[in-house]
């Protein structure tokens, strides 16, 4: 919700899913959303899937978003998230040619997160 918030009042707009059927049912309901996604946030902590988990498989489950760069926003330890990210880094090309950075939930996590956007999609 809170990045919800933040993004309201950017030029950007945001989808969200809940877990990885929500994601796909999106993804699939309608063609134009394939080439409409400039961006993915994922959550580490997520139902069904890691963030990571995600960002190393899809591009392999849809090749329109193969090039799409994404960021981990997590407030899982940070250890946690970070062997996760060099093991993603290690076993899917996809994921290091992708990834944009991991942000940390705390403090003004929020205004980071906002700036990393700007950053990967300007």
């Amino acid at each position: 919700m809170m990045v919800e918030d933040a993004l309201a009042d950017t030029e950007y707009q945001l989808e969200t899913a809940t877990d990885v059927s929500d994601l796909e049912t999106r993804l699939l309901s309608d063609a134009n959303v394939l080439w409409q996604v400039d961006m993915f946030i994922f959550d580490f902590d997520m139902p069904e899937m890691t963030g990571t988990q995600i960002a190393s498989v899809l591009d392999a489950l849809y090749k329109e978003l193969k090039a799409n760069p994404f960021v981990i926003f997590s407030g899982r330890p940070r250890d946690e998230v970070l062997a996760s990210i060099q093991d993603a880094t290690k076993y899917s090309p996809a994921f290091s040619k992708n990834f944009r950075g991991y942000i940390e939930k705390k403090g003004e996590s929020v205004t980071d997160l906002i700036n990393k956007i700007h950053e990967v999609l300007l």
